[in-house]
C-alpha cells in the first residue's frame, strides 16, 4: 500500500514538471527571448497553485483511503486448537514449544492474533481459541500451513470468518475489556455454549499450558450433572437411592447393548434411550434402521426432530479418503460382504493401489476400468476369478449411481447427518441382504473417518444405533469389530441391537459397557451373559419368563443387575 502511494506521488511531481516546462516554454527554441511580464506570472503563478491543490487533494485522499482500511479490509479467522492426544505430563513441554514457536512465527509474519482458554466446567476439559487478523486475504491458508510445519500434535479447525474490525475490538483489543463481556461475545458471535467459560490471554502461551491439565477424561462424579434420565424406564422394585433410571454419557461413550428375542420390546427401549438422550445432550443420532420401524416408534414416542434418510438419496462414496492406511478396510468391506475368494480380494486390493499410485479419480467406474484394462491374469480360474469381481462391483455400481467426490461426503455429513436431530437411514429400502450390509459398513466407514478429522475428544459428539448388529459384526468382518474399541476417543458411542449375544464377536462384547436384556431362551447367551458380568442363576433363569417391555440392566460397575419395565402403552 505505501509503495503506491510512492509511486503517485512520483508521477504527479513529474506530471507538475512536464505541465510547468508546458507554460512556461510555448516553444522551448524561444525561452531564452521570452520577456516575462506581470499578466504572465500571474497566470504561472495560478496554474502552479491549481496543480498543486490537485496533487494535495491526492494525496489527502489516498492517505485517508490508507488509514481508513484498516476499519474495512480487516480479515480475521477464528480457530480452535485441540491437542491430538489426551496431555500428559510428558506431552506438555512439547505442545507449549510449539504453541509458542506458532505464535513467534505469526510474530514475524506481522499477522496479530489474540489466543484465548475455553474452559467447559460440566465436561472438565478445555480447547484453545485462536483469532487472527491481517490484511493479508490468504491468511487462512497461510495459518494452516505454518500450522501443519510447527504443530505436529494440534489439531485445528476453523470455527469463524470475521470482516469486520468492531469484532476483533470487542474480542478484547480494547484494554480493560471485563471477562464478562468476553464471554457474552463469544457465545454471540461463535455460537459457542453459554456454559462455557472464556479466559481472556492476550499473547501469553505461559498462562494458557497449566490449564492444558484440565483435559483428561472425563469421570462421573456427580449422577445429577452426568446424567440422563430415562423417563419412560422404571425400576420395578424399590433399589437404595431412587426408581428413576439412569445413563451416564461416560456409558453411553463405552456404548449400550440391547439383547432379546423378536417381540420383546429392544426397538422400544432403545427408541426411549434417543429420545432421553437427544433431550437432554441435543447432539446428533444416527439410526441404521434395518426394518423401517423406528419413525413410527419415535412418532409414537412424541418425538418431532426426526429425519428420514433413504440410502438412494445419500450422498456417499464407497471409496471415501482412499489412502494407503484406509486400503485394508476397504478391501475388508467388500470381501466379507460381497464374499470375495482370496484371489478377487487380491485384484480389488491391486486395483486400489493402481488407482492410488497413478491418483486416480477413487469411484468404482474407475476401479471397473482398473479392473478391465490394467489387471491381466493369464490362467482360465484366474480370468473367471476376475470377471466374477466384476460382476459384482457392476452390482454396487447400480446402487452408488451417482458417486460424489470426498468434499461433497464431507459437505453432506457435516450439514446434514450431523446435524441436530435423530436420523433414520431407512435400510429396508435395500432388497438384498448382501447390499444392506454392506451399505451400512461403508456408511459407518465413512462417519468414523469424517470423526477421525475432527480430532480427539473426551465428550460425546454422536451416538449411532446399529439395529440387527449381528448382520454388522460378523466374526469374518474384522474392521467393524475393530471399530469398537476405537470410536470412544472420538466421541462416537454405540447402541448395539441385537436377537443374541453369542454371535456376535468377543470384541464387541467385551468393549460394551451397559447391557439392557429382554428375553432371553438360549443357554448359550446366558452363559456368555454370566461370563461378562457373573449374573447370579437366579437372574439367568429369570430372563426367559419376562413379560413383553420388561428387562435387566447389566453393567460393569454394579455387580447387581437392575430389573426395569418400559412405562408405556406402544411397546414393541
Amino acid at each position: 500500500m505505501r509503495k503506491s502511494i510512492v509511486v503517485r506521488i512520483i508521477l504527479i511531481l513529474i506530471s507538475i514538471t512536464l505541465l510547468t516546462a508546458g507554460v512556461l516554454v510555448e516553444n522551448p527554441l524561444r525561452l531564452v527571448r521570452v520577456k516575462v511580464t506581470i499578466p504572465t506570472l500571474i497566470n504561472i503563478t495560478t496554474i502552479i497553485l491549481l496543480v498543486g491543490f490537485l496533487v494535495a487533494t491526492v494525496l489527502v485522499l489516498s492517505i485517508l483511503k490508507y488509514c481508513t482500511k484498516s476499519e474495512k479490509d480487516y480479515l480475521g479467522v477464528v480457530f480452535r486448537l485441540t491437542p491430538k492426544t489426551i496431555v500428559s505430563k510428558d506431552d506438555r513441554d512439547t505442545l507449549e514449544l510449539q504453541l509458542k514457536t506458532l505464535l513467534n512465527i505469526l510474530k514475524e509474519y506481522g499477522i496479530t492474533y489474540i489466543m484465548s482458554i475455553t474452559y467447559n466446567a460440566e465436561l472438565n476439559s478445555t480447547e484453545l481459541i485462536l483469532v487472527v487478523w491481517s490484511y493479508e486475504r490468504q491468511i487462512e491458508k497461510i495459518v494452516n500451513s505454518i500450522f501443519k510445519i510447527i504443530c505436529k500434535n494440534w489439531s485445528i479447525e476453523k470455527v469463524k470468518e470475521l470482516k469486520d474490525i468492531s469484532a476483533f475490538k470487542v474480542l478484547g483489543l480494547k484494554s480493560g475489556f471485563s471477562l464478562t463481556n468476553v464471554k457474552r461475545v463469544f457465545s454471540e458471535k461463535l455460537n459457542t455454549p453459554s456454559h462455557k467459560l472464556f479466559i481472556d490471554i492476550t499473547v501469553n502461551t505461559v498462562l494458557t499450558m497449566p490449564l492444558l491439565r484440565l483435559r483428561r477424561s472425563r469421570r462421573c462424579n456427580s449422577a445429577s450433572e452426568y446424567t440422563i434420565k430415562l423417563n419412560e424406564l422404571e425400576v420395578l422394585k424399590p433399589l437404595a437411592c431412587s426408581t428413576v433410571v439412569e445413563l451416564s454419557m461416560e456409558q453411553l461413550l463405552r456404548h449400550v447393548g440391547i439383547f432379546g428375542t423378536t417381540g420383546s420390546g429392544k426397538s422400544t427401549t432403545a427408541a426411549v434411550l434417543l429420545k432421553n438422550i437427544y433431550r437432554e445432550l441435543n447432539i446428533p443420532i444416527i439410526i441404521l434402521d434395518w426394518h423401517n420401524e423406528y419413525t413410527h416408534i419415535l412418532d409414537c414416542l412424541g418425538v418431532r426432530e426426526v429425519y428420514v434418510h433413504n440410502p438412494s438419496g445419500l450422498r456417499l462414496n464407497p471409496l471415501y479418503r482412499l489412502e494407503k492406511d484406509t486400503i485394508d478396510e476397504i478391501v475388508d468391506i467388500f470381501a466379507s460382504t460381497l464374499e470375495l475368494s482370496n484371489p478377487q480380494s487380491y485384484y480389488l486390493q491391486s486395483a486400489l493401489e493402481y488407482m492410488l499410485k497413478n491418483r486416480l479419480k477413487p469411484s468404482l467406474q474407475t476401479l471397473q476400468y482398473i479392473l478391465n484394462e490394467k489387471i491381466y491374469e493369464v490362467s482360465h480360474a484366474g480370468r473367471e476369478a476376475l470377471c466374477a469381481l466384476l460382476r459384482k462391483i457392476s452390482f454396487i455400481a447400480r446402487m452408488f449411481n451417482k458417486e460424489h467426490s470426498d468434499s461433497e461426503v464431507d459437505y453432506y455429513i457435516e450439514n446434514v447427518l450431523f446435524k441436530k436431530g435423530i436420523h433414520v437411514i431407512n435400510l429396508a429400502s435395500i432388497r438384498s441382504l448382501q447390499l444392506r450390509r454392506l451399505y451400512a459398513l461403508l456408511a459407518l466407514r465413512i462417519i468414523y473417518e469424517k470423526l477421525i478429522s475432527l480430532g480427539i475428544t473426551n465428550r460425546l459428539r454422536v451416538v449411532i444405533v446399529l439395529e440387527e448388529a449381528h448382520n454388522i459384526f460378523t466374526k469374518d468382518n474384522v474392521f467393524p469389530a475393530i471399530l469398537v474399541p476405537e470410536v470412544r476417543k472420538y466421541g462416537l458411542g454405540f447402541i448395539v441391537i441385537s436377537q443374541s449375544l453369542s454371535i456376535l464377536p468377543q470384541q464387541v462384547l467385551s468393549n460394551i459397557n451397559t447391557v439392557i436384556v429382554h428375553t432371553l431362551i438360549s443357554r448359550q447367551d446366558k452363559r456368555v451373559l454370566s461370563e461378562m458380568y457373573e449374573a447370579a442363576k437366579e437372574v439367568l433363569d429369570t430372563l426367559s419368563n419376562l413379560a413383553l417391555g420388561e428387562a435387566y440392566m447389566f453393567t460393569i460397575s454394579n455387580p447387581s443387575p437392575t430389573p426395569l419395565r418400559v412405562t408405556l402403552n406402544y411397546v414393541r
